[in-house]
């Protein structure tokens, strides 16, 4: 099964969890930004099972949020768990948190 493939999914499902105020829309032409990402994933290496009887993913993702209009991309940030309990769904929702906090913040800026 390819973790990676499906991040979109874990992403879109984690900005619900965490309350993300966004609107995820299937038509590009109606949005006022994109996410991008990159995610990857690799299973536990031999010697971390060994050694540390750790038999956990590693996963790494980032996003970008880019402002449709203008071109600026208005948010970017990533997330490297070495041992990921739930994979590509931890990167995922810690992202999501972070975006969250940062639309937060924004929005206390402009009040």
């Amino acid at each position: 099964k390819n973790e990676a493939a499906g991040f979109d999914n874990y992403l879109a499902a984690a900005l619900r969890k965490k309350d993300v105020p966004v609107l995820i829309v299937a038509d590009r032409s109606i949005a006022d930004f994109e996410v991008s990402n990159t995610p990857s994933s690799k299973g536990a290496g031999t010697a971390k099972k060994i050694l540390l009887g750790d038999f956990r993913k590693s996963t790494s993702a980032s996003i970008s949020v880019t402002n449709l209009r203008t071109g600026v991309v208005a948010y970017a940030d990533s997330s490297d768990r070495s041992s990921a309990n739930r994979g590509m769904r931890s990167s995922a929702e810690k992202l999501a948190k972070y975006l969250k906090r940062k639309i937060e913040d924004d929005e206390k800026k402009t009040h």
